[in-house]
């Protein structure tokens, strides 16, 4: 058996190497043996029409050209959220940054929220503190998911916590103070 796949890569090679050499030269094979760089005579590449109109995040001219706009955020988080799950620990910075672009914390917030999130849970989707009564990356009151609009069962998803902090903030007015997060009193956030 390993002699009949010997003679099979064998034949594939000389296959390859013999193919096109009675064939017209039409430019589109590499002619390094010419000294010609091969990306100088091929023929360019057709520009393929936009499909779709870029997705948030994308520059145009990249999102829709060849596949469907994909929100690169949001490919950062299901990987994140996927391997936490899977492995436990913790979110990282960039992976924390996605879930609130997701989450669709105003941009002027992001980097309060990571603060916050570092120093409640230290980015873990899995926190649980105060006996049981904060929980998720963001460190919320159970309470607060149901007055979110969210479904409580799910704190460890690091995006309803976002949501809900989110959801938070509004209502409040701030982050610190009385009822709110004792990290943003000890980081000087308002």
């Amino acid at each position: 058996m390993l002699i009949a796949c010997f003679a099979c890569v064998v034949g594939i090679m000389l296959l390859v190497a013999t193919a096109g050499e009675d064939a017209p030269d039409t430019g589109s094979r590499a002619v390094h043996d010419r000294g010609v760089p091969a990306a100088s005579v091929r023929p360019a590449m057709p520009t393929p029409e936009p499909s779709v109109a870029p997705g948030p995040g994308l520059p145009a001219g990249v999102a829709g050209t060849i596949y469907p706009a994909i929100d690169p955020h949001a490919a950062v988080v299901a990987a994140a959220v996927g391997r936490v799950r899977a492995l436990g620990g913790t979110l990282a910075p960039d992976e924390a940054l996605a879930v609130v672009v997701v989450a669709g914390v105003p941009d002027e917030w992001h980097a309060d929220f990571l603060a916050i999130g570092r120093c409640e849970s230290s980015l873990s989707p899995y926190a649980v503190g105060d006996g049981g009564a904060s929980l998720g990356w963001l460190q919320l009151w159970s309470g607060w998911y149901a007055a979110a609009g969210e479904d409580a069962s799910q704190w460890a998803d690091p995006v309803v916590s976002a949501r809900t902090a989110l959801y938070v903030r509004k209502v409040r007015g701030r982050f610190g103070g009385g009822g709110g997060w004792s990290c943003a009193d000890r980081l000087g956030i308002p």
